[in-house]
Formats: C-alpha cells, sequence, structure tokens
C-alpha cells in the first residue's frame, strides 16, 4: 500500500527551528536547520507520488512557548498544512513552577487546535544540555519540559520526535560553535530522526560518527568562550 504524502508542511520554534548554526545559515538561510531539511524530505517524498509540496518556516529565535504557541501557532493554522512540527521549551527552562503549569495548559490547548482541524502534529521534547559541562545544572530543568511536552503528547496521540535522547549530541561536533544550536551535523540528525517518526522514504546523508574530528574543550577553552559569546 502506497504511503500518503504530506503536501504541505508548517514548522514553529524557536532559533532551533529557525535553522541557526547550520552550515551557510549567515550567508542563506534557505536549506539550511533540520525543518529545511525536513522539508526537503518531504518534497522528494511528495514528488515521488506526483503531488506539489509547499513549505513555511515560521520559527523565530529567541521565542518562549507562549510565542511560539501564540502567534506563530496562529499563523500556522491559517496556513491549514498537513503537518506541523513544534519544537519548543528550550528557552523556558528557567520558568517558575506556576509558569509551567500554564504552558502545560497552553501546550495541550495547542494539540487540541492542531488535531482537531485535522493537522498531523509532530512534537519535539526538548535538548538535553549535556553536551558541554557548564551546561549540566540544567538537565534536571530540561528533563521537566521534556516530560511535560511528552506527557501532553501522549494524551494526544501525537508522536515525539525524541531530540532529549538523540546520544549523538552530547558530542561537540553536533553543535556549531556557539554551543546552543545544532552544527550541520546536528541539524542532519534531527532531519533524520523526524523523518524515522514520519516514515518518510528519503533521508539526509549523514558523515559517519567515526570519521568525525575530535572535538573537547578544557576549562579555559570553556571559559574563554563563555567571556566570549
Amino acid at each position: 500500500m502506497m504511503k500518503t504524502a504530506f503536501q504541505s508542511y508548517v514548522a514553529i520554534g524557536d532559533s532551533l527551528s529557525e535553522g541557526l548554526g547550520d552550515s551557510g545559515f549567515s550567508v542563506d538561510r534557505r536549506q539550511c536547520g533540520w525543518t529545511d531539511r525536513l522539508a526537503g524530505l518531504l518534497s522528494m517524498q511528495a514528488k515521488s507520488q506526483g503531488a506539489q509540496f509547499k513549505y513555511a518556516n515560521l520559527a523565530i529565535r529567541g521565542s518562549k512557548m507562549a510565542t511560539i504557541l501564540g502567534d506563530q501557532l496562529d499563523e500556522a493554522l491559517a496556513l491549514k498544512p498537513d503537518l506541523v512540527t513544534i519544537m519548543a521549551g528550550a528557552n523556558d527552562f528557567m520558568s517558575s513552577p506556576e509558569k509551567l503549569a500554564k504552558m502545560d495548559q497552553q501546550f495541550r490547548l495547542s494539540l487540541a487546535r492542531l488535531t482537531g482541524a485535522g493537522i498531523q502534529v509532530l512534537v519535539a521534547n526538548t535538548i538535553s544540555p549535556t553536551h558541554l559541562r557548564v551546561f549540566k545544572p540544567l538537565t534536571k530543568k530540561s528533563l521537566v519540559v521534556t516530560h511535560m511536552i511528552e506527557k501532553a503528547a501522549a494524551d494526544f496521540g501525537v508522536p515525539v520526535l525524541d531530540v532529549h535522547r538523540i546520544e549523538h549530541l552530547q558530542d561537540l561536533n553536533y553543535w556549531a560553535k556557539d554551543m546552543v544550536h545544532f552544527s550541520q551535523h546536528g541539524h542532519i540528525k534531527v532531519a533524520n530522526k523526524a523523518a524515522d517518526q514520519l516514515q518518510l522514504d528519503y533521508r539526509v546523508t549523514e558523515v559517519a560518527h567515526d570519521e568525525l574530528e575530535d572535538i573537547s574543550r578544557s576549562v579555559i577553552e570553556t571559559l574563554t568562550w563563555i567571556t566570549r559569546d
């Protein structure tokens, strides 16, 4: 039985979905970022079945969940796509328990609106900031937001792109020089994981992990990076 191809896709989120950190982004953001790369795979899937494909990336750097599930979601719903991906929460790790409860309510309402409109949703949980030692105090906070997202997704029967547990994201090769955005390797890895979830026939070619250079940061290098960036 032939798979039904998505003919339209909208991405909402923060800088991770916008594509920052990918090679060439600062010159021409087109085809940069995991969402753009996923859109390329979706386009190939659609074309293989003789269908047209449309894509919009509404993600904006620095966006918190309230904005992503507010203005961005409203715009996405207006476009009436077949598929919406949501990557939100990385800028909300430090939220108070009261704000987290409101985020949970908004997240659930957003899933209800999307699924109620007949839109397929793929939700990403949050990154696990374990690739740099200085970030490790945020790990527990990221897990709280991840569990919130996963519980809501499970209740609505929405698949989860498990970014939090991608082991390769513990490797500095999968992060840009700023250490807070995916590198080209990271964006490709996430795009392919999304393609797995959507059961697409196509993947972006990856460089084998054992062929990547060995990158490490000493305490002095980390302090220099924090001071500079």
